[in-house]
């Protein structure tokens, strides 16, 4: 009953007339209309299952590391570079500009730093490592892909314009970040001659049982002079 009573909590009503398929009155939904979600009861066990497995048997790995060219990524006079940092947090070196993408250097990804899935392997790049970062785009706001810790440690130590999709400006504002840019499906910005849109992308969002698909998700592409992400 818990459960079916936090589902119906989260959801985000109906469609807002005039506006585009995927927003809601309270939030966005998906629009594939083949697309069925897990019942909350799949959701919620797999989700207590996952958080008792990570914290009392956590995962092990050894897996292999190459390091990476940190002269040439500190002092890039302007290759276009690909770095993997790990999960979803890419380096993107294009045109000169450095952009990051979901960035996460915590041990874990988690509301709490006691508990929750942890890392099986340490980041690829150190955070001191990082060159000059210049833009951040965050896809959406679940812990393994918005960390609190990591985004505040980056506007004190970089200040980068954040890229979020819509309804996660506040969240930012909440934190003390507000050089932040909130963008819909479709939607672009034209920064340092990089051109970076927000597009669809079928997921769901929340950071608690109370809001579910409060906030939207989205992919991104990034153009550049001659190349494109």
């Amino acid at each position: 009953m818990l459960v079916l009573g936090l589902h119906s909590c989260a959801r985000v009503g109906g469609p807002v007339p005039g506006a585009p398929p995927h927003h809601r009155e309270r939030g966005f939904a998906n629009t594939d209309p083949a697309f069925a979600p897990a019942s909350a009861w799949v959701r919620w066990s797999f989700f207590v299952s996952r958080v008792w497995a990570a914290t009392f048997h956590p995962r092990t790995a050894s897996l292999p590391v190459v390091a990476s060219d940190l002269s040439a990524i500190r002092s890039n006079p302007g290759a276009d570079t690909l770095t993997w940092v790990g999960h979803s947090t890419l380096l993107v070196q294009l045109d000169g500009v450095n952009v990051l993408t979901d960035p996460h250097w915590s041990d874990r990804a988690s509301p709490v730093g006691f508990a929750g899935p942890r890392r099986v392997t340490p980041p690829g790049l150190k955070f001191e490592d990082l060159p000059p970062i210049h833009i951040v785009l965050i896809s959406h706001d679940h812990y393994d892909h918005l960390d609190e810790a990591t985004v505040k440690r980056l506007a004190r130590a970089h200040q980068p314009l954040f890229l979020v999709p819509l309804g996660l400006r506040a969240w930012f504002a909440e934190i003390g970040i507000t050089k932040v840019e909130e963008l819909d499906w479709w939607q672009g910005r034209a920064v340092s001659g990089l051109t970076l849109t927000a597009v669809p992308a079928q997921h769901f969002s929340g950071r608690t049982p109370w809001d579910r698909n409060r906030r939207l998700w989205s992919g991104w592409t990034l153009a550049g002079r001659a190349k494109r992400l």
